[in-house]
């Protein structure tokens, strides 16, 4: 079925302590099952991270994922990407979605902070290097999952050992840095891809 919800099963998020050739990763995790990409560039000026995302697009053109940028929905419009990836303290995200027209996800980690928008990333419910601070209990995503419509994915220190977890609770994904682009990105994108199957119809 080709729907968002489907689309967000295994959603990788870049990250260069993990990945010294990004075009080679990409590939890799595509090959091995990840569904999304987000590229999240926060120390490229605004033209390198352009170009980063358009090559991105065209390694991507030929696999069924969608291609997200963090935070900057400008980029996401130029470079021709599915859509935009806002964190609790970005612009609003009912007002991006009216105004550019594409996909839009959001972090949050409190009831007050849901908006109208396509998706929600929750999380993290694991210790995260890439998302450092308090964890969350599991049962907020229990709750969140229970209370709206649009798919929620998990994020934070998942891997394919505790990506049960949130599964179980109703993550309609999971989203992953470390565990997919440390090591051998074609493998560990088949293990968690695996995993997700396993719990989450679709």
């Amino acid at each position: 079925m080709n729907t968002l919800r489907s689309k967000l099963l295994l959603y990788g998020i870049t990250d260069r302590r993990y990945i010294r050739d990004l075009r080679r990763a990409i590939r890799e995790a595509l090959d091995g099952g990840v569904t999304a990409i987000q590229i999240r560039e926060k120390e490229l000026a605004d033209g390198e991270l352009l170009r980063e995302v358009e090559e991105v697009k065209r390694i991507m053109e030929r696999y069924d994922a969608l291609l997200f940028v963090n935070d900057r929905p400008d980029i996401a419009v130029l470079s021709g990407a599915d859509g935009v990836h806002l964190g609790k303290e970005d612009l609003p995200g009912k007002r991006v979605k009216e105004t550019f027209g594409i996909l839009v996800g959001k972090t949050v980690k409190r009831m007050e902070d849901l908006e109208e928008v396509d998706y929600l990333a929750c999380g993290p419910f694991f210790p995260s290097s890439t998302k450092p601070g308090s964890l969350l209990p599991i049962s907020f995503l229990q709750e969140l999952t229970g209370k709206v419509t649009i798919p929620v994915i998990a994020v934070g220190g998942i891997t394919h050992e505790n990506a049960y977890l949130v599964l179980e609770k109703g993550a309609c994904g999971i989203a992953v840095s470390r565990s997919l682009f440390e090591g051998d990105v074609y493998e560990n994108a088949k293990k968690l891809r695996k995993v997700v199957e396993e719990y989450v119809a679709h």
